[in-house]
């Protein structure tokens, strides 16, 4: 949340803090949608081992909660940040290094469930 106020700021964003704070939640709903799933499907694999039909169900859910949480970065940062056309754009770049950045570090701790 502070690295996206921090971009945002970079590109002008005039919005306080705080307000990222109150506003951040909503992106993280996908995040939890995909920590379910993830500990469900590792506790109860021998459930779905060789099954066509849950591989395609539980790999159709994990892009759709991707794009999703993708979206709500977009509308973040155009609606609670204020930024449109190139901004937006260049704040989304950064936002992206940041999003991997942070990846690589749920990656060195071992997190199997993504925090980002």
């Amino acid at each position: 949340c502070t690295s996206f106020w921090a971009i945002a700021k970079i590109f002008g964003s005039p919005v306080p803090w705080q307000t990222y704070i109150r506003t951040w939640g909503i992106t993280y709903i996908p995040t939890l949608l995909c920590a379910l799933i993830v500990a469900f499907t590792e506790n109860y694999f021998f459930l779905f081992w060789n099954s066509p039909f849950w591989s395609l169900f539980f790999s159709i859910a994990f892009v759709g909660l991707l794009i999703w949480k993708a979206i709500l970065y977009i509308l973040f940062f155009m609606e609670v940040a204020q930024l449109s056309r190139g901004k937006l754009v260049g704040a989304l770049v950064l936002g992206g290094i940041a999003i991997v950045l942070l990846a690589s570090i749920n990656m060195l701790i071992a997190l199997k469930t993504p925090i980002l």
